[in-house]
């Protein structure tokens, strides 16, 4: 396992292997859109992982592919959520059901499946084994929409009490305010700040001119809850934009949908935190008020919090552009 936030790749067996992920947005774009705008009582009651994949890759990127040449709405998340909504479960993103197993027994580290890797945007899917935990962090000038596939996730969101100043370019990173269709909360599973190859990940509190102060800020204390599958959440520069995620005896697993992805060079570092409280984590969680005022600090994460990396693309190939 690699150490900390850098993603080690280890190819799982019984889970496809990589080079797929490329051929998803290669597929001929004309029959993906066909099927993406079809009225849903043409549609198919269930359709195959690639067909999913395919359409979810054809709507992220026609919001916030290269071409698209403009700040991200609200309307462009709502249009990732509701592609979010047709996953129901892992058989439906490809991982069948004995790989998916073995990955959750697996408590050695989280595991994180790409499906997706861009400039503009990231998606893939973490497998985090029973109590585990993802520590406190953030997403600067980034939005993430998140859909829970198995098991169930306990949540802490807070926001910043002074917002970030907005990135002074355009695209993506001006995405909008958050969605969450399926219940007050108001953040995501988006986790993914274990990114291979990114140097936003060493595991020590940036302290560069485009990274996060080392000093203490302070946030306000959102809410917190555990969140059963299925369920889509989403977050923002704005809202939610900093949590901490604890699995349940199951397990969880999640597809994240990041815009624009974590990037030390273009001012999205990824930033570990803790909360500067006299109590334990747990107890002062459980006693925190919504709208409280907490202080947070910048930290390396646990050494125990090890992710481990294996591309995929789904459990058929994509077709080939002629």
């Amino acid at each position: 396992c690699a150490q900390a936030l850098g993603v080690g790749r280890r190819q799982e067996e019984g889970i496809p292997g990589p080079g797929g992920g490329a051929r998803l947005v290669a597929a001929t774009r004309e029959a993906v859109a066909e099927k993406a705008m079809a009225p849903l009582s043409r549609r198919p009651v269930k359709e195959d992982p690639q067909a999913l994949l395919e359409t979810l890759v054809h709507v992220v990127d026609s919001r916030y592919g290269p071409s698209t040449n403009k700040s991200a709405t609200a309307a462009d998340l709502q249009a990732v959520v509701q592609a979010l909504a047709a996953f129901e479960d892992v058989q439906d993103v490809g991982l069948q059901a004995v790989a998916h197993k073995r990955l959750l027994e697996d408590r050695s580290c989280i595991h994180y499946l790409a499906v997706m890797d861009s400039p503009q945007y990231s998606i893939g899917v973490f497998v985090l084994p029973p109590g585990s935990r993802i520590p406190l962090h953030d997403h600067p000038h980034m939005s993430v929409a998140s859909r829970i596939l198995h098991g169930s996730v306990s949540i802490a969101s807070y926001d910043w009490l002074t917002p970030p100043a907005p990135p002074s370019s355009g695209g993506a990173d001006g995405a909008a305010a958050a969605v969450a269709p399926d219940g007050p909360a108001q953040a995501a599973g988006g986790a993914s700040a274990e990114r291979e190859g990114s140097a936003a990940h060493t595991g020590e509190p940036p302290s560069s001119p485009g990274g996060a102060s080392r000093a203490a800020r302070e946030a306000l204390f959102c809410w917190s809850d555990v969140l059963q599958a299925p369920h889509t959440l989403t977050l923002d520069p704005q809202h939610g934009n900093i949590h901490e995620l604890e699995t349940g005896p199951d397990g969880c697993t999640f597809m994240d949908v990041i815009v624009p992805p974590y990037d030390d060079d273009s001012g999205r570092p990824c930033t570990y935190y803790r909360v500067l409280s006299d109590q334990p984590p747990e107890e002062a969680t459980a006693d925190r008020e919504p709208g409280s005022t907490v202080e947070m600090e910048p930290v390396s994460p646990d050494q125990g919090f090890i992710v481990m990396q294996a591309e995929w693309p789904a459990v058929h190939p994509a077709p080939e552009v002629d």
